[in-house]
């Protein structure tokens, strides 16, 4: 399979994913995993078209807690990835890479969903509310008995 249609196929499985592993190294020097929801999955549909531009460049982004261990994890130690799985039809994907936070304030608006007042009550001006971006460096995974790589350094 070409690389363009692996990558093609990677942003399928991760449209398909509802949430998605992500892992941070933390103070301790280990691996910290946790689940947190997809936004390019299919309970975010109605942001696929604002996020399709970073289709290309694996960018990728999450929301969080601000008081969270991954805002820890992330400025000491921005490396960091995410992990997509359907083990149902032998596909993953790992992307390796970058994790900031990112402060513009526009994102933060547009990422907004109603019901995220749960975890942050102020809405999207809550000080807690914190949107982190990664930045991919490279895939890898499987698809059916097919190990795959892509290198994206160059792309960002």
């Amino acid at each position: 399979m070409s690389e363009h249609k692996i990558k093609k196929a990677c942003l399928d499985l991760i449209a398909s994913c509802p949430d998605v592993v992500l892992t941070t190294i933390g103070a301790d020097g280990f691996p910290q995993a946790r689940v947190m929801f997809n936004l390019r999955g299919p309970r975010y549909s109605e942001l696929q078209e604002y996020l399709r531009p970073f289709d290309g460049t694996f960018r990728y982004y999450l929301d969080t807690n601000t008081s969270s261990s991954k805002i820890r994890d992330v400025r000491s130690r921005p490396q960091a990835s995410l992990f997509f799985c359907r083990p149902e039809i032998f596909f993953s994907l790992m992307l390796a890479g970058d994790l900031t936070v990112d402060e513009d304030p526009v994102l933060r608006r547009e990422l907004w969903r109603p019901g995220w007042e749960t975890y942050y009550p102020a809405g999207p001006e809550d000080p807690d509310y914190t949107v982190l971006r990664f930045d991919s460096r490279y895939g890898r995974g499987w698809n059916g008995s097919v190990n795959y790589f892509f290198d994206l350094s160059g792309k960002r």
